[in-house]
C-alpha cells in the first residue's frame, strides 16, 4: 500500500497575508490533494512583505527532514490566496517526480476527503425513506407522528325520546406501527316530547377504537 497523506505545511510570518489566521488553511488545502511519498513530507512557506505585494518562499523536506525542492513565488497586493495556488501546483509537480515508497500499514493516513476540497462538489445528503414506503405507516420519530381532533353537531330521533340535539368532539392518534386511536365523545339533549318525562331526556356517550392501516401495494 502507498500513502495517500500530503505534506504538512508549516506557514511561517502569516500576520503578512490579508487572510490573517486563515492563511494557514488556504496552503493546507491547496496540498490536500498531493500525496507524499510516504508519511512525514512537509512544505516550509515563508511569507514576507515587498514593496510590490507578498513573496512566498517554498522549500518542501522528505520524511528524514532532508530538503528536496525549493521555489520563491510573487504576487502583487496583500492576499496569499495565490500564492497558495502556486505552491500547491508546485508542490504536486515535485511529487509527481517523486519515487513512491511503500508505506507501513499502520502508519497509513485517511484519504482526503473530497468535501475537504473546495473547488469539488459537496456530496449529497442521503434522503430518508418516506412513511408512505413501509406496508404499515412508520414514523422514525415521535414527534412525526399525527394528532387531528374535531368538531360535530347530530340530530336524531328514536322511539319514545322524540328528537335529540348535540355535539361531538373526536379525534384520531397516531401510536405507531400503523395503529390509530380514535376516541369520540358526545353530549345531546331532547328537543322534542319525551314519552313519560316532562323533563326531556339526556344523551352522554363516548367511544373509544383502534384501527390498523397499511397500503396495498
Amino acid at each position: 500500500m502507498l500513502t495517500t497523506e500530503p505534506p504538512q505545511i508549516v506557514l511561517e510570518q502569516p500576520a503578512a497575508c490579508a487572510e490573517g489566521n486563515a492563511a494557514k488553511s488556504l496552503f493546507s488545502r491547496a496540498v490536500a490533494t498531493s500525496p507524499a511519498p510516504e508519511a512525514g513530507w512537509s512544505v516550509h512557506v515563508r511569507i514576507e512583505k515587498t514593496p510590490s505585494g507578498l513573496t512566498a518562499t517554498g522549500e518542501m523536506f522528505d520524511a528524514r527532514s532532508l530538503p528536496v525542492a525549493n521555489r520563491i513565488f510573487e504576487s502583487p497586493g496583500t492576499t496569499c490566496a495565490p500564492l497558495a495556488k502556486a505552491i500547491g501546483v508546485w508542490s504536486s509537480l515535485v511529487l509527481d517526480d517523486q519515487p513512491s515508497t511503500p508505506a507501513e500499514p499502520a502508519k497509513v493516513a485517511a484519504p482526503v476527503v473530497a468535501a475537504e476540497v473546495p473547488w469539488l462538489p459537496t456530496p449529497p445528503p442521503e434522503e430518508k425513506a418516506s412513511p408512505e414506503q413501509y406496508l404499515f405507516l412508520r414514523h422514525p420519530e415521535a414527534s412525526a407522528r399525527s394528532l387531528e381532533i374535531g368538531a360535530a353537531t347530530f340530530i336524531m330521533d328514536g322511539l319514545g325520546t322524540g328528537g335529540m340535539f348535540g355535539g361531538a368532539i373526536f379525534g384520531v392518534a397516531e401510536l405507531g406501527g400503523g395503529f390509530f386511536l380514535r376516541p369520540a365523545l358526545a353530549v345531546g339533549q331532547s328537543i322534542g316530547d319525551v314519552v313519560h318525562d316532562a323533563q326531556g331526556a339526556s344523551l352522554f356517550a363516548g367511544r373509544a377504537e383502534f384501527a390498523l392501516t397499511w397500503r396495498l401495494r
